[in-house]
Parts: C-alpha cells; sequence; structure tokens
C-alpha cells in the first residue's frame, strides 16, 4: 500500500512539474509587454513601422506641415500620371508609325509625297527626297512635274503618278522578285 501511494505521490509530482514546465508563463508575458511599452515600441507597432509611447515621445507635425505633406503627394501622383499617359500617347504613335510604314512597304517604295514649288521650279517630294525634272528613280525619268501629278519615262512608256501613290507598278515589284 505504501509503494502505490509513493508511486501515485510520485506521479502527481511529476505531472504537476511537466504541465509547470510545458506551459507558458504569464509572469514573464506581462514583464516582456511592460518593457516593450517602457521602450515605446510593440510588435504590432513595430509591424506598422510606427512608435507607441507617450505623446511627448512622438513628433508632432503641425496641420501646416501635414498638409503641405498631402498637397506634395497628390502633385507626385498627378506627375506621375501625367507621365504614364504621356508613354502610353508615345507608344500608340509609334504603333501607328510602324503600321503607316509597314502599309507603306506593302504597296510598294517610292511613294509620290508632295509637289512643291520653290522659286519657278518644280520638285516631287517622294520618300522624303526632292527630285525635279529629268531625275531617275529606279530606272524611271521624270519627264513633268504638275501640280498634282508627275509623269514618268520608263522605256519609252509614260505613266502619271498622282500625289499618294507609289512611282513604281507593284506588277513590276512582283516581277523583279520572281527574277
Amino acid at each position: 500500500m505504501r509503494k502505490i501511494i509513493t508511486l501515485l505521490i510520485l506521479v502527481f509530482i511529476l505531472v504537476f512539474v511537466g504541465s509547470r514546465l510545458l506551459r507558458k508563463k504569464p509572469v514573464q508575458e506581462a514583464v516582456k509587454k511592460t518593457q516593450e511599452i517602457a521602450e515605446g515600441t510593440s510588435r504590432q507597432a513595430k509591424r506598422a513601422g510606427k512608435r507607441t509611447g507617450s505623446l511627448e515621445k512622438r513628433e508632432r507635425k503641425s496641420k501646416e506641415e501635414r498638409r503641405k505633406e498631402r498637397e506634395l503627394r497628390r502633385l507626385e501622383r498627378q506627375r506621375l500620371r501625367e507621365e504614364r499617359r504621356r508613354q502610353r500617347e508615345l507608344q500608340k504613335l509609334e504603333r501607328e508609325r510602324k503600321r503607316r510604314s509597314r502599309k507603306r512597304r506593302a504597296v510598294g517604295m517610292h511613294i509620290l509625297q508632295a509637289i512643291v514649288t520653290v522659286e519657278n521650279t518644280p520638285y516631287a517630294l517622294i520618300d522624303g527626297k526632292q527630285y525635279k525634272v529629268g531625275d531617275e528613280i529606279m530606272g524611271r525619268r521624270i519627264v513633268k512635274i504638275e501640280s498634282d501629278r508627275i509623269l514618268l519615262d520608263y522605256f519609252g512608256e509614260i505613266t502619271s503618278v498622282r500625289v499618294g501613290e507609289g512611282c513604281i507598278p507593284l506588277a513590276s515589284l512582283k516581277t523583279k522578285r520572281r527574277r
């Protein structure tokens, strides 16, 4: 009987001591919280990047300073918005320019863009270059420049090209590629 009682007492002591060791100690947690409050930081405040504590410890900004900071942030956001909008517009213009240049290549090269007269001398603007009567473009000689078209001579055959059209017909471009 004595052995059973001692065994029970021993088990009781082991259970009591084990539960005390495995359980978190509320006293230590309270001490930690007290230290954190004294230091002016808590875990939640650390996560948020803020300092806690009395009002004397915190830096107080005047209403005017806060209003200026808000205004600066608002202006910065507005500037960034405008910059992003300009970048989108530039990208859109770039895509449009590439699409137009692809169309030009698809139609053919050497497109008559404009006809200009400088000091009574007419010039044809073809792909950004100036040509006058007698100049040649891919074997085609300019015979005459009128106000809205030019006349080209290609081995005795005279063709008329209006502003916006290609100086070289598509059929001749296709045959050149086959050869």
